[in-house]
């Protein structure tokens, strides 16, 4: 009867002690769960206050949630908006909560970023020397298979844009540097 927000606050608390000095590994053994299920359920600490507390009253499920709690904080609040749907039930506008499946969907096509295409090496961690190679970056799909797990064998994918942008930026400029005379056609 745990609430699986308890459970992550747990499992975190856990992670975090001194002495004894626990893994992820550890905490599964002694729980009795998986390694994956452990480590879906301490991300959940990484929910906004808002989510965590609308997960709380259960406004949404742990399915649900654990999709957003895999997203960087600055985009939860658009993924947690998109969770619901409108819809008009005998006369009256009500909110529904998405298909698990439906809402996954929507995370791959408007917010995680494909890395198949970029036009930068994602192994060179020169490019943007305070954040790394993307490589072994944890906010990679196809890196963190504890977390991601099936979302990452399908597609290499960053969750997060902002560093995604930035690596493209420093990408640009290193490109016009090295090559005075190119000319920008477009920014599309």
């Amino acid at each position: 009867g745990v609430h699986p927000m308890e459970e992550a606050l747990a499992f975190d608390a856990l992670l975090r002690l001194e002495s004894p000095r626990y893994d992820v590994a550890a905490v599964a053994q002694k729980a009795g769960k998986s390694p994956v299920f452990v480590m879906q359920r301490q991300r959940l600490v990484e929910l906004i206050p808002s989510i965590a507390e609308a997960f709380l009253a259960d406004q949404i499920g742990v399915g649900h949630a654990l999709e957003i709690a895999k997203l960087p904080q600055a985009q939860q609040e658009k993924a947690f908006d998109a969770v619901f749907r409108t819809v008009w039930n005998g006369g009256k506008e009500s909110r529904v909560v998405l298909p698990l499946r439906d809402f996954t969907a929507w995370i791959e096509q408007n917010i995680l970023l494909s890395l198949d295409s970029v036009p930068f090496d994602i192994t060179d961690a020169t490019l943007v020397p305070e954040v790394g190679s993307c490589a072994e970056c944890p906010k990679r799909t196809g890196f963190n298979a504890l977390l991601f797990g099936e979302m990452g064998s399908h597609h290499d994918q960053c969750s997060d844009a902002v560093c995604f942008n930035n690596k493209l930026s420093h990408f640009v400029e290193k490109q016009i540097e090295t090559k005075p005379k190119l000319v920008q056609i477009t920014t599309a």
